[in-house]
C-alpha cells in the first residue's frame, strides 16, 4: 500500500492544509468520543483535558473511589502504520506509570473502533531525555493492547 500523500507528492501536488488539519481534528475527536463512552462504561468520570497544552494527556478520569487516570488518545486512520508520542506524553507516561494509559482507537469513515488501552509500558529509554517526539509501530504497540482499563 502506497500513502496517498506521497502519491500527490510525486504528482508535484501540494498538500491542503486546511483539509488535513481537518480531517486530523475529526479523526480526534470520534477517538474522543469512543474513549470517553468506554471510560463511561468503566464507571468513571471523564474529563476533556486536551485544550490545556503540556499536561501530556487529553482526558483524566476519576473512579468512583476517586482515583484519577491519565489517558493519552491516539486516532490512527485505518491503515496507518504508526503512533506517535509527544515529550510530554512520554514524561507523563513514565511519572504515572500505574494510571497513565494510551488508548488508541482506529477510524473508518465516520466510525472509531473501540478503544485498546495500552498501560505499563517503559516508552522512553534511558538516554533519550533530549527526545521531543517518538513513534512506534502501531502494530507492535497494539499487541501490549487490552480492553479499556
Amino acid at each position: 500500500m502506497i500513502p496517498a500523500g506521497y502519491l500527490r507528492q510525486l504528482k508535484g501536488e501540494t498538500p491542503n492544509a486546511s483539509v488535513d488539519a481537518e480531517a486530523r481534528k475529526r479523526v480526534e475527536l470520534l477517538a474522543m468520543q469512543a474513549v470517553f463512552e468506554a471510560e463511561r462504561a468503566l464507571g468513571r468520570t471523564p474529563v476533556d483535558k486536551s485544550a490545556e497544552r503540556g499536561i501530556g494527556y487529553d482526558i483524566e478520569s476519576a473512579d468512583p473511589d476517586g482515583n484519577l487516570f491519565f489517558i493519552e488518545v491516539k486516532g490512527r486512520v485505518e491503515g496507518a502504520d504508526s503512533v506517535t508520542l509527544t515529550y510530554n506524553e512520554l514524561k507523563c507516561s513514565n511519572n504515572r506509570r500505574d494510571t497513565f494509559r494510551v488508548a488508541i482507537c482506529l477510524v473508518a469513515g465516520d466510525r472509531a473502533s473501540p478503544p485498546a488501552y495500552v498501560s505499563g509500558i517503559n516508552w522512553w529509554q534511558p538516554g533519550d531525555i533530549k527526545q521531543a517526539t517518538a513513534t512506534f509501530p502501531l502494530n507492535e504497540v497494539l499487541q501490549h493492547a487490552r480492553d479499556p482499563h
